[in-house]
């Protein structure tokens, strides 16, 4: 068994303690060519400060419904990461995690369980039973784990479910959405402000210029050319007389609460176009409008 503690200057320390090791586990191994990366599945309501979930990229971001709990909506975020990288995520996590919350990260071999300033290496076993994982067991249940969630044998059976067919699948997803925007520096202070975007990457040395922001993996491109530029019609302006025309409509974002979210965003001044509504499809939604005038969504389950 191997424990790393974040230091005092958030480097790790590393103290290596021994313990009866199990045999290797009975379900099936991840591919063989991958067996070394590792893969990591962390909820953002574990951590103190979910940002820093920003500063890594998910292979799959998802919201599981957890009708027992507190908060039944929990946002997972799913990542494949070297070892290297791993060190450094799980150090960056010892340090917001919150108490009762942990993160697991695995490959074929090895178990990291990566909890409040401690994180504990295991060997993978058959029957969970050696003196490692029964310490990291204590341990955990000290620092207000709860038991159920420590049922290695039926949290990996559901783990090594779903990497393997993330490891066997050719996933095509949405990488961002594209909006073309009059003053692209307002524009980019106008989505941080309000919706806590932060800026990925840029692009000034000519036209267009280009801004990449990104929220809880969703990533949004503002583009703008002042030389050519042309104001939004007033058409695409009205919710009503937009759809009644071909082309894409709107982009989306998924919030907690839209109840919420209209309260904060008409103290803020911002354009709201409705009262939160139920949708067709379930859940509650929002329209919002930039400082360009464009047309977004918000939307939430309750």
């Amino acid at each position: 068994m191997e424990e790393y503690r974040s230091g005092h200057n958030g480097a790790d320390s590393k103290s290596v303690g021994s313990g009866k090791t199990g045999t290797r586990v009975r379900i099936p191994p991840l591919p063989q060519n991958n067996m070394q990366n590792y893969w990591l599945k962390i909820s953002s309501e574990a951590l103190k400060d979910p940002c820093l979930l920003n500063d890594y990229t998910p292979v799959l971001t998802r919201i599981d419904h957890k009708p027992e709990a507190d908060n039944p909506y929990w946002h997972v975020h799913i990542f494949k990461l070297t070892k290297e990288e791993l060190k450094k995520f799980a150090n960056d996590l010892n340090n917001t995690m919150k108490s009762g919350w942990y993160a697991l990260a695995f490959n074929d071999n090895n178990v990291w369980v990566i909890m409040k300033e401690k994180t504990t290496i295991l060997e993978r076993e058959d029957t969970w039973q050696s003196e490692a994982y029964l310490a990291m067991q204590e341990y955990a249940e000290a620092h207000g784990v709860q038991r159920e969630y420590l049922d290695f044998n039926e949290r990996f059976e559901e783990y090594t479910s779903w990497a393997t067919e993330l490891e066997n699948t050719d996933r095509r997803s949405l990488h961002h959405v594209a909006l073309a925007v009059d003053d692209i520096d307002e524009t980019a202070k106008w989505y941080q402000r309000h919706f806590g975007f932060s800026e990925l990457h840029r692009d000034d040395s000519g036209e267009p210029m280009f801004r990449m922001l990104e929220k809880d993996g969703f990533r949004l491109e503002l583009i703008s050319s002042q030389s050519k530029h042309k104001p939004l019609p007033e058409y695409r302006k009205d919710l009503l007389e937009d759809v009644s025309v071909t082309g894409t409509k709107h982009f989306c974002l998924q919030v907690p609460d839209v109840h919420a979210e209209y309260e904060r965003l008409k103290a803020a001044g911002v354009d709201l176009r409705n009262e939160p509504r139920p949708t067709y499809f379930g859940g509650y939604y929002l329209f919002v409008k930039d400082n360009n005038g464009i047309l977004f969504e918000l939307w939430s389950q309750k």
